[in-house]
Formats: C-alpha cells, structure tokens, sequence
C-alpha cells in the first residue's frame, strides 16, 4: 500500500523536509514528486509517497485504526495549513523589514544640510578663479606683430578665389580687422561668414603662449550698418507690440544681434525685451509691459 503527502512551501527544500516530516522517513527513503517550482508569487509544492504494509483484514481494532487514519489526514491538513500560516508570517515580516532597511537607506543618502553649498560660496569660488585666472594671462607674452592673422586669411582668401586688402591695426589686447574687399562674399547672409571668418581668425591668434586678444572684423563698414538696421527693427517692434496690445515675435538671429535689440530697448518703460526658444532658433520676443 502507497501512502502520500502533499505539502505546500515558500520553497521547495522546506515543503520536501516538510512532507518527509510527516510521513517519518528520512528524505532518501520516500519517492519525491514535485508538483511546482514555486516562484515569487507562487509556493512550491512537492507529493510524497511510501510503500506500507497492508493492513489485517477485519478485526476489532479496525474501527479504532480507521479512526486513526481518519484523524491522521485532518492532522497532515492542519499540519500544511500551520506551515502555510507561518510562511505566509514570514513573508510579511521580511517586507516589513526590507521597507524598514530601505527607508533608513534613504535617510542616509540624503544629504545633510551643512553639505549643500551656499550661492554665497560659489561666489567667492568664481572670483577665486577669475582671480587666478586673470594672474595667468599677466604672465603671458606680448603679441608680435598680426599673430599669424594677416597669413591665415591670404591663404582662405585664395581658396575662396576673393580679392581683398587686410588692414590690420592693434590696440592692447584688441585687434581691428578691417577686410577692404567689394565682394559680398566675405559677408555672407546676415553676416554669417563676416562671424565665422572672426572666429576662425580669433583661434589663429591667440594660439600659443601669448597675451590673449580679442579680434574686431569688419568689411564695408557692415558692421555699422547692420547696428542701425537692427536699431530701427528693434523700435518699430516695440511700437507695433504697443499698438496691438500683443507680444511680436522677431525671427531667429545671432547672440550679437539680440544684444543690440536688447541694448536699444532696455530704456523703453512700457515694452518687455526677452529671448525665446533654443540655439540655433533663439529669437527676441517684444511685449507690452501690462501683459
């Protein structure tokens, strides 16, 4: 004759201990069958089996013995509800304890107050910088001659196949650079390759362990004209913004020319000046001050 078990588990070790347990052999001497692997939401659940002498056929005691295996399969449930209850017990305490640990965890990564640093303090560690900063460039060389600015820019010229007179002309740390050329190229729309031609020759210049300069270029006094344009945009836009009672947004354009719009509205009580979107589509937005 077979007898069995069935025992559920939060793993699968424990619910085989736990049904050989019950059947009073030791593991290797019952048949294992597991009926699920468990997992995270799930118990383990194994059957177990012996072989066991038949019982005598009827005798007295028999009613006795029936009452005894009747008694012995209630308990083997009530067994297997107690190992479920205490499981399930357990299970609660360790999230109780795992929420506990990871608050405290919590709490210990928070920085503490006194760590954070003050706006106070960054102050005084940009001036600190600047400082040494500025003590670094008293102790570089003075420029000689156009830095190399004269030779880098024959040598675009000619790629670009333009013809223009370098005028050149130094002042302390800023060099004036004055393209005497009739050819709009060396502008480029907006003044875009006028900026980068700027750029590039600011880079040749100061390459090196000189003193650092800054590098003012200009071609057909483009520079001036563009100022007076953007100065007239800029107060007709705030007319236009005060007539209409409503926000006018300007197209996209360079740092250099919102400064200038900046700059010439900056007295102006009942407009707003401020820039809007990201580079490159960063552009000026002019409204009444009311709104």
């Amino acid at each position: 004759m077979t007898k069995s078990v069935e025992v559920s588990a939060k793993r699968l070790d424990d619910a085989i201990a736990e049904a050989c347990r019950q059947l009073g052999v030791d593991r290797g001497d019952a048949t294992i069958e597991i009926l699920s692997q468990g997992g995270i939401f799930s118990k383990a659940k194994v059957r177990a089996s012996i072989e066991v002498a038949d019982a005598p056929k009827s005798t007295p005691e028999q009613p006795a013995k029936k009452f005894e295996k009747t008694y012995d399969k209630n308990d083997n449930k009530s067994n297997n509800h107690n190992v479920e209850k205490t499981a399930k017990k357990a299970d609660k305490a360790t999230e109780k304890n795992e929420k506990k640990s990871g608050k405290a965890e919590v709490k210990a990564d928070k920085p503490k107050k006194f760590e954070k640093p003050t706006p106070k303090a960054d102050v005084k560690i940009a001036d600190k910088r600047s400082k040494e900063d500025r003590l670094v460039r008293s102790d570089l060389k003075p420029m000689e001659g156009d830095g190399g600015a004269r030779e880098f820019l024959d040598g675009v010229f000619s790629r670009m196949g333009v013809t223009s007179d370098i005028d050149i002309k130094s002042d302390g740390d800023r060099m004036t650079i004055d393209l005497l050329a009739k050819d709009a190229a060396l502008i480029g729309q907006r003044g875009e390759t006028l900026s980068a031609l700027r750029y590039l020759t600011s880079l040749v210049v100061n390459k090196g362990d000189t003193q650092f300069m800054y590098v003012d270029m200009d071609s057909q006094d483009y520079r001036a004209r563009r100022k007076e344009t953007l100065q007239r945009i800029a107060i007709k836009t705030a007319d236009r913004a005060i007539r209409s009672g409503r926000k006018v947004r300007l197209e996209p354009m360079p740092s250099g020319d919102r400064r200038i719009i900046h700059s010439t509205l900056q007295d102006r009580q009942d407009v707003i000046c401020r820039s809007e979107g990201r580079e490159p589509r960063r552009a000026i937005a002019v409204l009444p001050k009311q709104l």
